[in-house]
């Protein structure tokens, strides 16, 4: 199944490769602009400025705070949206710009938004839970000097990593459900449906996933691997050269086409690993 959905979505990406890059770059767009507006020096120079100007660091904290907040929902909705597109797109066999913007018909918008909201309140319990139990055992060791209470903090750290992964596989999916089962099915809670629903889609499946996101980590390895081994022999090569004119400038030009190369590639990989995720659940249905 795993090389299937890569194959499959390698092959769509192929064939419709203008009309999907045309449906990422609004989601790319915002994600650029909301990195622009997350000012981590403006947050920390506020920060430092705390006992000097109270005043204008609270207001400078609260302001790059609410930007934040603001653009990380713009971030995740445009996200969500171009998976939903994608779906929408593969499934009538026509990949259509406005398709990006599914999640912004109706109230759509509205449930995503609280199922992202759900869904990092489950994992940040999780996260807290046992990183509270591990720091018990671990601060026991710490007193008692017993390398066992080390063993059993080392060992719920362990658990809680597993049940971490485990539950954000078995919501992988939570998005694309609620698009296409529980969104029309309950307009008042089809989003806290959308929970059962695509935990019950996953059953039996989530290897298969953790595969999937693991080979796709592999070839992206890989990839880099294959630019790195070019930019070093480049680099020996021209400076066996002795730094002639020639030299620099072949060296310029090879490393803008490196760069351009770099940049389609990463594109694509972004658009391939994405397509053969949407595949991966059409094939669960």
């Amino acid at each position: 199944m795993i090389i299937d959905v890569l194959k499959d979505g390698f092959k769509t990406v192929k064939e419709h490769k203008w009309a999907i890059l045309g449906m990422w770059m609004p989601a790319f767009i915002v994600g650029v602009i909301a990195n622009c507006f997350s000012n981590n020096n403006a947050i920390t120079a506020a920060i430092s400025n705390l006992s000097i100007d109270p005043v204008t660091a609270l207001n400078t904290l609260q302001s790059s705070f609410a930007l934040m907040f603001i653009f990380s929902i713009l971030t995740s909705l445009f996200s969500v949206s171009l998976k939903m597109g994608l779906l929408k797109s593969d499934q009538d066999g026509n990949f259509n710009f406005k398709n990006a913007f599914a999640a912004f018909d109706g109230m759509t918008w509205v449930g995503v938004i609280v199922i992202d909201f759900l869904a990092a309140l489950i994992e940040a319990v999780l996260i807290v839970l046992f990183a509270v139990v591990a720091l018990l055992f671990f601060f026991a060791g710490v007193n008692q000097q017993n390398s066992f209470f080390f063993a059993i903090a080392a060992l719920v750290a362990l658990i809680g990593i597993a049940v971490f992964i485990y539950v954000s596989l078995g919501l992988a999916f939570i998005f694309l459900t609620y698009y296409t089962d529980t969104k029309d099915t309950d307009l008042n809670n089809g989003f806290i449906k959308s929970f059962p629903e695509t935990w019950k889609l996953m059953k039996g499946h989530r290897y298969e996933l953790l595969g999937l996101i693991v080979l796709q980590f592999l070839i992206s390895f890989g990839v880099f691997l294959a630019f790195l081994v070019v930019v070093v022999i480049v680099a020996v090569l021209f400076s066996l050269m002795h730094g002639s004119i020639i030299a620099i400038s072949l060296a310029t030009i090879l490393g803008i086409l490196i760069f351009i190369a770099a940049i389609v590639a990463i594109v694509f990989l972004d658009l391939w690993f994405l397509m053969s995720q949407i595949k991966f659940f059409e094939r669960l249905k």
